[in-house]
């Protein structure tokens, strides 16, 4: 996703189901343990199904200093493509992503 890193916080079985390719699964409930894989300098996009966990998420991070954090509204399954099913549509979130920064709560 370029200049994010892309944390999804869904459990495994979901993240393999659906994710955004090059994002980093870290389950909700690890976070705390394994926070430290994550570069809090850079800009950070959480994500997960409907955006209560990614919500979550961004207020532990930062709680722990991560300044540079974004929610992703509504979460991923705002995007899966309707015509394929549970398949996610990754041009539908880029575009949104890169058209307009609406979508995404800063924190």
């Amino acid at each position: 996703m370029g200049k994010f890193q892309v944390v999804d916080v869904r459990t495994s079985r979901e993240y393999e189901s659906h994710h955004i390719p090059d994002s980093m699964l870290i389950p909700i409930q690890e976070l705390e343990k394994r926070y430290a894989e994550l570069d809090p300098s850079r800009e950070t996009l959480v994500v997960c199904e409907r955006g209560v966990r990614s919500q979550k998420a961004c207020f532990f991070l930062s709680q722990i200093g991560f300044k540079r954090l974004y929610n992703l509204n509504g979460g991923l399954s705002c995007y899966k493509d309707p015509k394929v099913g549970k398949r996610f549509s990754i041009l539908k979130i880029k575009s949104c992503l890169w058209k307009t920064f609406s979508i995404l709560k800063r924190f």
